[in-house]
């Protein structure tokens, strides 16, 4: 009889807790389908419920490395240009000082091109050996005394100089020149010089630089802007943006003269320094094609130049 009890309070017992159950899954279902539904809860409450968003991270990618591209190489947009900030930017760098005779030196410094001559009746050139455009041109150069009191000592710009073809002549002959000249502190010349195989010649007479477009400085020692025009019929002469010369004279155009390059010279004093920054050759148009080639650098050393026939007189 107890037996039989302890097994009717047992069925009781599990038939209690499979009915607790069945009603918690009920409940859950009812819950997840008020959830799907929106059921109203008691007293017509609607049920809030509280949404919790799905996270989805992609995996952190390996870091490659990019290679950096290659600057794609520019040309210049002139012809011919430089500042003197290298040194081996293609003049002459000579040191002649310990001769006597001929006494000079040519080099770089505080981003000049710089001459000193140290003796009389001496006249020196120099050159990159650059060719100018086939076409019109501009030559620019500043330049600049640096000696106060060199008596008819003098500075130059050649421009359509002889490349000769004879490895054994000399370059830089037959050649056309701006020549200024310091009369004195405050008095500085200019003119047009032609060489021609053998002696020089007057394109212009010696003419003043007045205080007005250029400039003296103290002791006459101050950088001008010198800019020369050429085309195929005439020389354009400019100082500081100011035309001072409107010269009519054909371009050479069968002996080779394609060169341009600097000069400078003593007379009865020993003493000569000047200063040149800045030069620039481009297409006197704008069209220009950049000269990729390498400088050579040249120089002369002499007398050559008839300085007692060309330097001013009476008249001038």
């Amino acid at each position: 009889m107890k037996t039989n009890e302890r097994k009717t309070k047992k069925a009781m017992l599990f038939g209690g807790l499979l009915l607790g159950s069945l009603l918690v899954v009920a409940a859950l279902i009812g819950a997840m389908t008020g959830m799907a539904t929106g059921a109203q809860g008691p007293a017509g409450a609607t049920s809030e419920f509280t949404y919790f968003p799905i996270i989805h991270t992609e995996p952190t990618p390996t870091p490659t490395n990019t290679p950096t591209p290659t600057p794609t190489a520019t040309t210049p947009p002139f012809h011919y240009f430089d500042d003197f900030t290298d040194p081996g930017s293609g003049w002459p760098i000579v040191d002649n000082t310990h001769v006597s005779n001929d006494c000079f030196k040519w080099f770089y410094e505080d981003e000049n091109y710089k001459v000193d001559i140290c003796d009389d009746r001496t006249d020196v050139k120099v050159s990159p050996l650059v060719p100018l455009p086939t076409g019109d041109y501009t030559l620019e150069v500043d330049a600049h005394f640096r000696y106060d009191g060199g008596w008819w000592t003098s500075y130059g710009i050649m421009f359509d100089a002889k490349d000769d073809p004879d490895p054994n002549n000399s370059d830089l002959g037959d050649y056309y020149m701006l020549w200024i000249l310091w009369q004195g502190s405050g008095e500085h010349l200019w003119k047009i010089l032609k060489d021609v195989p053998g002696a020089q010649q007057d394109v212009t007479p010696w003419q003043p630089l007045p205080a007005s477009v250029y400039n003296y400085g103290t002791g006459g020692l101050d950088w001008n802007n010198w800019r020369i025009e050429r085309t195929s019929t005439h020389i354009r002469v400019f100082v500081n943006d100011h035309q001072i010369g409107n010269i009519s004279e054909p371009r050479p155009t069968t002996n080779n003269q394609i060169l341009f390059g600097l000069y400078a010279s003593t007379y009865e004093t020993n003493v000569m320094q000047a200063g040149y920054d800045n030069v620039l050759v481009d297409y006197l148009n704008g069209a220009s094609q950049p000269w990729l080639g390498t400088p050579q650098p040249y120089y002369e050393v002499g007398d050559g130049m008839e300085l007692d026939a060309l330097l001013p007189r009476d008249g001038r």
